[in-house]
Order: C-alpha cells, then structure tokens, then sequence
C-alpha cells in the first residue's frame, strides 16, 4: 500500500515538474520567435546563421540584431 502511495506521488510529482518545465522553457525562449520572425520576414536563409566563419553568416546576424533592436 505505501509503495503505490509513493509510486502516485513520484508520478504526479514528475507530471507537475513536467509541466512547470515545459511553461519556463516556453517563456524563457520566447526570443527565438522573435529570431525566427525577423528571418522569415527579411527572407534570410537560416542555415547561414549555422556557420559563423562566412560572411554571409556575419551578415544576416547583424542584419537580425539591427531588427531586434
């Protein structure tokens, strides 16, 4: 009997935890939507922000960081 009690509680306690998570990660990266936005809408090609040596890649980054502000 004690062990299904605890096994209940671990389960809803990780449900809870889960939850919690899932809403701070949410609002904690809610400026990659804002990242995202400004590259859809100034037709930047994403995978060159993936390779900061090219210019390119220089380039659409300060391109975004101008937006942002």
């Amino acid at each position: 009997m004690k062990r299904k009690l605890l096994n209940l509680f671990l389960i809803l306690a990780s449900a809870v935890l889960l939850q919690q998570g899932i809403a701070f990660s949410h609002s904690r990266f809610s400026m990659l939507g804002d990242y995202s936005r400004v590259v859809k809408n100034n037709d930047i090609d994403p995978s060159a922000l993936f390779y900061m040596e090219s210019t390119l890649a220089l380039a659409a980054e300060k391109s975004v960081r101008e937006k942002l502000k």
